[in-house]
Parts: structure tokens; C-alpha cells; sequence
């Protein structure tokens, strides 16, 4: 039997459902091979039988990741007798064919228990129908994988009859999509080479270039882009590489697939509507980087004839809802605590408010909080070519050395935020402008995290915010007046609904004593915090705290930059950066605003 590697996350996402339950929970074991052995990479909770699901799981995984096995809890304990009983109950054969292995994992819980252990994990054998203890080893950071991404348009044409036979031609037309994918007129070219790559190598091959025993981390070497000559080799071998569709119009393939009989003329009177669309394939395929070449044609037909069928469910499901056909768009999200991508797909134009009942299904089949926003579209996420920042840097605190703070723990803002300083977009606000642009900070995490779908506001947009609220008089509107923490928590509150709590300080010496309760803001809210008051306006970003000395540092963003976009000088010169608590002003006073977290999801 192979090796099996479980990843921590798995480990904590199987106990969050199967360690101190009442009530049995049964899922899948979703993994990828590698060179030794086979990576447990996620976990995926079942609601329905697992026959009406295992189909579903496989719509939200990428190519290469597939079904090893169902982890389940029950009343007994794990043993050799108990999961055979369990077996007989959960390995129904048509399961067994969808899974298609001559043996499966399975992950053993007792109810009720305080642990996953290795001695949980048994392989089945199919043909013996006997469990014998699988070789499992924790751990803590996933193999190295490569992931392909294919992105492409393709068109969609049906007739939509207003009758009983609504659906006849649009589940037609998706059957002829799947068909001409798993037919030799398709090819996948791996972008900036000469590589082709077939499902079904064609009579008359001419640009492959690769055989197909080629290990896929080799790949890289035969990308060549403009920029080759400022990135290196080492940078490139992590990139994501990127795949285009191509389908055969001329050869004997596309001949092939014409129709080889007079033309048919069927008249019919009815009523309907003819639909056109370009369905916008986005497919992700994750493999080990030592897998050969010639696994990858069949990894995206499979993923790509996977988008199909769950654009077509999409498209079906919303249309019995909304009676009309919005194009589905596929999302990809990495949330914190897992190891692998999830995909989805969100009818274009619908509200976040609407797909709601869609999140919730995915947090809760992922073990994921209810209470926290991972699966809204601003959740998706961000590959460098869809880097789409507009002109921002984001988390410009990466990549920055350590503080200096002996034996300390770094408290950090959670998740992606934007640098917003003077003299952006084009406007003049050096010298008064710099709590804006903190706020501009603030408010981009809250829409990166999901929170909201507001833009990040221009100075005008904050200033009428608060002559909206009449804290302000309506001549301020278009001034170059400074504002303070209260007005930002206003303005949170105004346009975001997020509420703030203020810490007042004294002086700037007290700031040393706020190490502990500012370590705990950003491990429970992870927020960015404004700080003003007397002086200027800074954004703080975590803290590094060692609660035995109370030895503290800062890590602060500072508004005050008019430079441009350079991330080096911005580090180098300190704009974002560790500071002590001599950075602050021992004769002003300061308020900080913490914004807290919305329950959402």
C-alpha cells in the first residue's frame, strides 16, 4: 500500500467535524499522488448519500486532486471488525466504481473522542473486502505541487422553448461541448512554448516538442516570455503557468467530426428564445512536479468537462429562480487553513446577498467558520496575472527583516490590504491628507477580506460622509481640513456598518504598555488600526511582543510618502517598517481606532 502524507490542516478540519460530536458524520478523503506516496490534501463533509455527492466534490477541486477515501465516525471505536461494518454500509459498488481504486482510505472516529490519530486511518481492499492500518505520517506544509491554469471563452448557442421542452436543446448543446473536449480536435498549448499537448495524439503531430515521460517541473524550461531576462529561473519555476484551448478547424480531425450527409431541413412551429453566450472557462490543475507530461492532457479534459457540467447546474439552478440565463463565472479561493483550491461558480450580476445560501453550503462542507466572509468574490484568489491593484501596492509589510524584538511574537494584520499615501490618484493632499488615506487603508482590507463591495472612498467621499451624519457643516465638503480617529470610526460606520472601538492614550510613552491588548486585537480581528490624535496620522500593522520583558515593537505604514509605487524604496526608507516606542511623540496625546470584524459570511 502506498505511504499516505495528511497534511495538518486536514488533521484540524477532520476534528473540527468529528472530535466531540454527538451525531455520526461521514465525508471524503480528497488527495494527490506524488513520487512517494499519496497527499491527503482536504476533507469534504457530506450532507447527502455519498453517491449523490461524490460527483459534486469533484466540481470544486482541481484537476489532479481526486477521491482517496471517506473518513466517517460512528458509536464504536476504530478497529478492524468496526470498519468492516462500517464498509458494508458506506462502499455501496456504484461508489466503489465513481472512486475507481483497488483499495481506499478511510478515516475511523469514535463519537465523541478528543483526537484524530494515525491509527485512525485504515486501507480497504476492494477485492479482500478486509481493512489493514494505513502507514500515516502528519504533516505541516504541503509537497511541492505545480499548478496549470487554462482560461478560455467558448460559445454557447441554444434554443430556449417556452414549453415542456425547455431544456431539450441547452442539455444538448452542453453534451456536444463535452464531446468535442474529449475528442481529438482539442489540444492544450502551454503558452510562451511550442508545446502541444493531446488527449488524443493525432495521426500528424506537428509541435509537440516534448516527450511525454518529461517530468512537468521541466516545463518551465521551455517558457520563454519578454521579461525572462529580470526573472529568475527560480522565481519562473514557481509561477503559475498558464494553458490556452486550441480546437482543430482544418486536417482530418475537424473533417472527421462534420456531418456526412445532406443537409436536413426540420420545420417547426413554436415559441422560443435563442440564448448565445461565451462561457468563460477558468481551470486549475494541480500536479506533482515529477508526474510525466503526458498525464496533463487527460487532467484537463476531465477538469475542463468538470466546468461544463457545473456551468450547466449553475445556469439551470439560477434560471429556475430568476427565469433568466446569467452567464456562470468561475471563482477560485484558497481560504486561510487550507492547503488546496476550491472553485466555484457565481451567476454574473447576482448580489452577494443572494448567493449567500451558496456560501454557507461550501463553509459548512469545508469546516469552515460561519461567521467570517471566504467564498464572497473579493475572496477569490489572486493569481500575479490577475493582479488587477490599480496601481496599489498590497501588503507592502512582506518581505520586510525582523524587528529586533528578542524572543518576541509577531501579532499581524490578517489577510490583504492596499498602501494608500499622499499624492495618489492624482490628488494634491500632502500636509493634511494623511488620516484619509489611513482610512482608504482601513476600509481596502475590509473589501479585500469580502466585507464589503464598497469602493475604497475618495476625500470627498469621506468628507460628505460626515456631513451626512451633521458631524461635520456642509462647507466642509471639498476643504483641506484634517480629521482624527473619531472621524474614521464615523466613516466605518457610515459607509462600511463596521463598528470601532478607540483606545485613548496620554502620551506617547503609554504606548508601551498597550503591547498586550493590541497583540490581542490583531490575533482576534486582525485589522489594520489608525492611530491619531495630537499629531500626525499613522496605520499600524501588527505588533512584535514578548508579554515576559514587555519588549515592543511596531510595525507602522506611514500616509506621509509622495513617492511612487516602489516597494524597495518604501521599505528601505522606512515608510513601512518596525519602529520602537521612541517613535512616539512622549508630549501628544493619541487615539486609535480599532476596527472590529462584522459577523458575516
Amino acid at each position: 500500500m502506498d505511504q499516505i502524507f495528511v497534511l495538518k490542516s486536514v488533521k484540524q478540519s477532520l476534528e473540527r467535524v468529528l472530535v466531540g460530536t454527538t451525531e455520526p458524520s461521514v465525508g471524503f478523503l480528497l488527495g494527490q499522488e506524488h513520487r512517494d506516496g499519496i497527499q491527503i490534501v482536504g476533507c469534504c463533509r457530506c450532507t447527502k448519500p455519498l453517491i449523490d455527492e461524490i460527483e459534486e466534490v469533484s466540481l470544486y477541486y482541481p484537476g489532479g486532486i481526486k477521491v482517496y477515501g471517506i473518513f466517517y465516525s460512528s458509536a464504536t471505536p476504530p478497529g478492524g471488525e468496526n470498519v468492516n461494518k462500517a464498509c458494508s454500509k458506506l462502499l455501496h459498488q456504484d461508489l466503489v466504481d465513481k472512486i475507481d481504486s483497488e483499495s481506499i482510505l478511510l478515516c475511523h472516529s469514535k463519537m465523541n473522542t478528543e483526537r484524530v490519530s494515525t491509527d485512525s486511518f485504515y486501507w480497504y481492499s476492494i477485492e479482500e473486502r478486509t481493512p489493514k492500518l494505513a502507514e500515516v505520517e502528519w504533516r505541516d506544509e504541503p509537497k511541492e505541487t505545480i499548478t496549470l491554469r487554462l482560461q478560455a471563452n467558448i460559445p454557447l448557442a441554444f434554443e430556449y422553448m417556452l414549453s415542456n421542452r425547455a431544456f431539450e436543446d441547452f442539455v444538448s448543446q452542453f453534451l456536444e461541448l463535452q464531446d468535442k473536449i474529449r475528442s481529438d480536435v482539442t489540444a492544450f498549448h502551454i503558452d510562451d512554448t511550442n508545446i502541444l499537448l493531446y488527449d488524443k495524439p493525432p495521426k500528424e503531430s506537428s509541435i509537440i516538442a516534448i516527450t511525454d515521460d518529461t517530468a512537468c517541473e521541466k516545463l518551465y524550461d521551455y517558457i520563454q516570455t519578454e521579461d525572462d531576462e529580470n526573472t529568475s529561473k527560480k522565481h519562473r519555476n514557481k509561477s503559475v503557468i498558464k494553458v490556452s484551448l486550441l480546437t482543430a478547424v482544418t486536417g482530418y480531425q475537424a473533417v472527421g467530426r462534420t456531418i456526412d450527409c445532406s443537409p436536413i431541413i426540420h420545420h417547426e412551429h413554436s415559441d422560443f428564445e435563442n440564448i448565445s453566450s461565451d462561457l468563460p472557462l477558468d481551470v486549475l490543475v494541480c500536479v506533482d512536479p515529477n508526474m510525466p507530461v503526458g498525464n496533463l492532457a487527460k487532467l484537463f479534459v476531465g477538469s475542463v468537462c468538470h466546468q461544463l457540467v457545473a456551468m450547466e447546474k449553475c445556469l439551470f439552478h439560477f434560471h429556475k429562480e430568476d427565469k433568466e440565463f446569467l452567464v456562470p463565472q468561475p471563482h477560485h479561493f484558497k481560504p486561510a487553513g487550507l492547503d488546496h483550491f476550491i472553485t466555484t461558480l457565481y451567476p454574473q450580476g447576482l448580489s452577494e446577498k443572494r448567493l449567500e445560501p451558496v456560501r454557507r453550503t461550501l463553509n459548512q462542507k469545508f469546516s469552515l467558520s460561519l461567521d467570517v466572509p471566504l467564498f464572497r468574490r473579493m475572496n477569490a484568489y489572486n493569481f500575479p496575472e490577475d493582479n488587477d491593484t490599480a496601481g496599489y501596492l498590497h501588503n507592502v509589510h512582506v518581505g520586510l527583516p525582523p524587528s529586533g524584538v528578542k524572543e518576541g511574537t509577531q501579532y499581524l494584520v490578517q489577510g490583504r490590504y492596499s498602501y494608500h499615501h499622499y499624492m495618489q490618484d492624482r490628488f494634491d493632499d500632502n500636509h493634511w491628507g494623511c488620516a484619509y488615506r489611513s482610512l482608504q487603508t482601513v476600509v481596502s482590507w475590509f473589501r479585500l477580506q469580502g466585507y464589503t463591495d464598497q469602493p475604497v472612498p475618495t476625500h470627498r467621499a469621506i468628507q460628505q460622509a460626515l456631513v451626512d451624519i451633521k458631524d461635520k457643516e456642509a462647507s466642509f465638503v471639498g476643504s483641506r481640513k484634517w480629521i482624527g480617529s473619531m472621524e474614521v470610526s464615523y466613516v466605518l460606520d457610515r459607509l462600511l456598518e463596521v463598528q470601532c472601538k478607540i483606545m485613548f492614550v496620554q502620551s506617547g510613552a503609554d504606548l508601551a504598555n498597550k503591547g498586550r491588548e493590541l497583540a490581542m486585537h490583531f490575533s482576534i480581528q486582525g485589522t489594520p488600526i489608525m492611530i491619531g490624535g495630537g499629531v500626525l496620522a499613522h496605520t499600524i500593522l501588527g505588533v512584535d511582543f514578548n508579554d515576559i520583558t514587555g519588549d515592543l515593537k511596531f510595525l507602522i505604514l506611514d500616509p506621509h510618502y509622495t513617492g511612487a509605487e516602489d516597494l524597495k524604496i518604501i521599505q528601505d526608507k522606512g515608510w513601512c517598517g518596525w519602529k520602537d516606542t521612541s517613535f512616539w511623540d512622549k508630549n501628544a496625546y493619541y487615539n486609535l481606532c480599532l476596527p472590529q470584524r462584522p459577523k458575516m459570511i
